[in-house]
């Protein structure tokens, strides 16, 4: 279970008529995970928890769909 969300700051750093790239910064200071049998928390890493986050969009059927996605955990935003 989870409690709290991950703050997001998207941006399309290039688009055509049929493809698209994007950035964000996710940050999940604010996001939990929870045992759901225990309400416990679940363990969390020691690594930062603001991340660079790409991806690529393509135009479809007239919708965009993301295509692909990558976080970049050793890299902060």
């Amino acid at each position: 279970m989870a409690e709290g969300e991950p703050t997001r700051a998207p941006q399309v750093d290039s688009i055509d008529e049929t493809s698209a790239a994007l950035t964000d910064c996710v940050d999940t200071s604010d996001y939990t995970e929870v045992y759901v049998k225990t309400g416990k928390t679940v363990p969390v890493g020691t690594g930062p928890r603001r991340h660079h986050y790409t991806a690529s969009a393509i135009k479809t059927g007239g919708k965009w769909v993301i295509w692909t996605t990558t976080i970049e955990r050793d890299r902060t935003c």
